[in-house]
């Protein structure tokens, strides 16, 4: 008589087919750090070189909504579409509440949904979210999301600039 063997009744863990969504959650949030921690100082030293160039307050807010838009763009918008394309998996992530509740309300497609997010949120928010849809379209709305940061931000740090 054969002895019977023993059936297992944990599961084995899952292995990860790609590590790919770790590496971009990663650079994900690299980013988000580096934009909290400099995007302000970055904005109001904009404004303090654009207002030193020339005395035409038009000129002023030009240059530096046009530097904003520019700089935020390739340093942090551009990064977040490129990371989440180079990841191997459709599989996506669980999102917690908070990131689920932004999808949401960009997934509704608003046009006011949208500008208030690129406005808060900048090409950060808007070239992750939809560099994590892979959107074939996600450069152009990342650009937007750019300009839509840069020109209310370059008059406030402007009008900053002046009232002191």
């Amino acid at each position: 008589m054969k002895p019977v063997e023993a059936v297992k009744t944990t599961p084995e863990p899952q292995e990860r087919t790609s590590h790919g969504h770790g590496v971009a959650a990663a650079a994900s949030l690299l980013l988000a750090v580096l934009a909290a921690v400099s995007g302000d100082i970055a904005m109001a030293g904009v404004a303090v070189a654009a207002r030193t160039m020339t005395k035409d307050v038009f000129l002023q807010w030009a240059s530096a909504a046009c530097a904003i838009m520019l700089g935020s763009f390739l340093i942090f918008g551009l990064p977040q579409i490129y990371v989440w394309r180079r990841t191997a998996s459709q599989n996506r992530p669980a999102l917690d509440a908070r990131t689920a509740w932004a999808v949401r309300m960009l997934s509704r497609g608003r046009v006011l949904l949208f500008v208030l997010a690129s406005v808060t949120g900048g090409p950060l928010a808007i070239g992750w979210f939809y560099g994590r849809k892979r959107h074939p379209q996600a450069v152009f709305y990342t650009a937007l999301s750019s300009a839509l940061l840069a020109i209310p931000w370059a008059a406030f740090y402007l009008g900053v600039i002046h009232a002191l």
